[in-house]
């Protein structure tokens, strides 16, 4: 199977925007439609949508372990805020 350069930087692009709870979330079938719709509206050439379906459910499981990286890493960030909030209003009381 072959793939252009160009819709697999479309599809990577979709993954990136499209949330991570989403990702995680949908069924394989959903998600893989999903991403075939959003790819679409982003001028997917017809002949193509068959092979690169084939690319997207291969990779699933990246893509479900690229959302859970993301999901993880906001929670920490969120984390990381409420704590440092929490030091500086300690630091201000005193």
């Amino acid at each position: 199977m072959k793939y252009s350069s160009s819709t697999l930087r479309q599809l990577w692009s979709v993954i990136e925007e499209t949330q991570a709870s989403i990702l995680l979330e949908f069924s394989d079938a959903e998600l893989t439609e999903q991403l075939l719709r959003q790819l679409e509206e982003k001028r997917l050439d017809w002949g193509e949508r068959k092979t690169i379906k084939t690319y997207i459910r291969s990779r699933l499981p990246l893509i479900r372990d690229i959302a859970a990286s993301r999901q993880m890493s906001s929670i920490g960030k969120t984390q990381e805020s409420e704590t440092i909030n929490q030091i500086a209003l300690v630091k201000y009381q005193h």
